[in-house]
């Protein structure tokens, strides 16, 4: 929450007062903990301090593989946030594997036609266009782009032909 209204002072230390009562009254197992470990590690993310974020990001990877396990699209939401670490570090090799695992997740757990999936696949396309395999950027870009065409072709059925031609125009500028 604090993250997204940027209020980034204030949020470090509320974090670290919820993930010590979670740790204390739930364990360290806990979704609860182990959210406010996630949230920390984007919050580290957000203020470039990339060492505590990978830190965190790590400890939440691990325990939601040991409770989920890692098949589970909270896992690959941890290596999708552990991917954009290494994108900001330059590592774009580690980055690029980490996000490959997480889109084989969301595809296998969500399935192909899932937003999440069409979103890491979007992301994946952008990290395999800087390690210069641009065919198969080309070939992912156009799959997630098919696969948000289809989504938003389902949520403005009910649109009128001026509200969805508006909103087409807004798509077709942002994408």
């Amino acid at each position: 929450m604090y993250t997204d209204m940027d209020f980034r002072p204030e949020a470090e230390p509320l974090y670290q007062e919820a993930k010590q009562i979670f740790e204390k009254n739930s364990g360290k197992e806990s979704s609860e903990y182990t959210t406010t470990v996630n949230n920390l590690g984007l919050l580290y993310l957000n203020q470039k301090k990339y060492p505590e974020a990978e830190s965190f990001l790590n400890e939440a990877r691990q325990i939601t593989e040991k409770t989920l396990g890692n098949n589970h699209p909270d896992f690959a939401n941890t290596l999708e946030d552990l991917s954009l670490i290494k994108t900001k570090t330059k590592d774009l090799s580690e980055a690029l594997s980490l996000r490959t695992q997480a889109v084989a997740i969301f595809e296998k757990s969500l399935g192909k036609e899932h937003n999440r999936y069409a979103q890491n696949l979007f992301s994946l396309a952008e990290l395999e266009g800087l390690t210069g395999k641009t065919k198969q950027a080309e070939l992912d870009f156009a799959a997630s782009a098919e696969i948000q065409r289809k989504i938003i072709s389902k949520s403005t059925r009910f649109l009128s032909e001026r509200e969805l031609s508006s909103f087409t125009a807004l798509f077709k500028r942002n994408y």
